[in-house]
């Protein structure tokens, strides 16, 4: 399928919600992507395809590909267009199984909240966001730590992590340092134990919050992601070491 780029309006999106709500049982509301009481036209909104995407990594990249003549500015907080993106690809963010059900996450997964941690949880926008900024150095990002690559439709708890707050994710020096402290190059992957829900020695979010410290300290952003492991505590010793 085919089509130019739209925004669901606010009608547009409760029935989306609704639809998604109720279980998501009946057959996909694709009426709603074009018809006009449902969604309102972009400017210069490029034609869209969909694409079948085994993983998050192929995904994105399709996503920057097909949106790569959009400036970013205009789409990157516009609920409305992400909103009309996760039902375009709802088939590939929530595929059917082989009885025609579909595995639901929770609805902030494709209804996009302008809250930090949700923006970090849409299954279009940050895959987009992700690998517009960073390309192949995201793909451990993408990936996870699974050693089957995450698939577009998988929640992931490291794009999560990297999106969430922002600091991370807009900093090239420490987004790259993070890559390089928390993930396996060969196997582009995410390493195990990096990504606990809490902060232990040596994580992910501790790294966050280290980073927070010496940031008051040190111009982090205009240093090198060498630079910046450099001055890490003996906590992350192991991580760098693995």
């Amino acid at each position: 399928m085919v089509r130019q780029a739209r925004r669901l309006n606010r009608d547009g999106v409760d029935q989306f919600r609704i639809w998604i709500m109720e279980g998501a049982v009946t057959p996909l509301p694709s009426g709603l992507l074009t018809q006009s009481d449902s969604s309102e036209p972009m400017v210069h909104g490029p034609l869209l395809s969909q694409q079948k995407c085994d993983t998050k990594l192929d995904f994105a990249r399709h996503l920057v590909g097909e949106l790569s003549g959009v400036e970013p500015a205009l789409i990157d907080y516009d609920a409305g267009f992400w909103n009309w993106m996760a039902l375009f690809h709802f088939d590939t963010i929530c595929p059917m199984d082989e009885n025609g059900r579909r595995s639901l996450l929770k609805p902030w997964c494709y209804l996009l909240h302008s809250t930090s941690l949700a923006f970090a949880r849409h299954l279009c926008r940050t895959p987009w966001a992700l690998y517009r900024l960073y390309g192949e150095s995201s793909a451990p990002v993408l990936n996870g730590v699974r050693r089957l690559a995450t698939a577009p439709f998988q929640h992931n708890d490291s794009c999560e992590q990297f999106v969430a707050g922002g600091d991370l994710f807009r900093s090239s020096s420490r987004f790259h340092a993070a890559v390089q402290l928390f993930s396996d190059p060969q196997r582009e992957r995410m390493l195990r134990g990096s990504l606990s829900s809490k902060a232990p020695p040596g994580s992910l979010r501790r790294f966050k919050q280290v980073l927070q410290q010496l940031g008051r300290t040190y111009d982090l952003d205009g240093m090198g992601a060498e630079a910046i492991l450099e001055l890490l505590p003996s906590e992350f010793s192991t991580a760098r070491s693995a």
